[in-house]
């Protein structure tokens, strides 16, 4: 079912632009309220598809921008620390700090 908006008719989306809406928001769950409003082409604020979401029971979604640190990865990278701790910046120079690239970590 689609939610009437919440809002008197005259301001109301209408059932079709609603729907418009709400799968856009299932097609990209990352999207806001105004990336939908610029991209479907509906003429309402950004509020009215927030409020139109919320009642189609829909919430954004975040992307995880890292990897948690497990308490195993966390001891294995004090373990690596605590062995260089003694390196000069000749041996430093071979290590590459990769802590902007994205890696696959295991078998696919």
């Amino acid at each position: 079912m689609i939610p009437t908006c919440g809002v008197p008719s005259l301001e109301r989306p209408g059932r079709r632009r609603c729907e418009r809406i709400v799968r856009q928001a299932l097609v990209d769950p990352t999207f806001t309220p105004s990336t939908i409003q610029s991209d479907v082409g509906v003429p309402v604020v950004p509020q009215t598809i927030s409020r139109l979401l919320a009642e189609a029971n829909l919430q954004s979604k975040r992307l995880v921008r890292v990897l948690p640190l497990t308490p195993n990865n966390r001891r294995l990278l004090i373990q690596w620390c605590h062995a260089r701790v003694t390196w000069n910046a000749t041996e430093w120079q071979n290590v590459v700090f990769s802590d902007k690239s994205r890696f696959v970590l295991g078998d696919r």
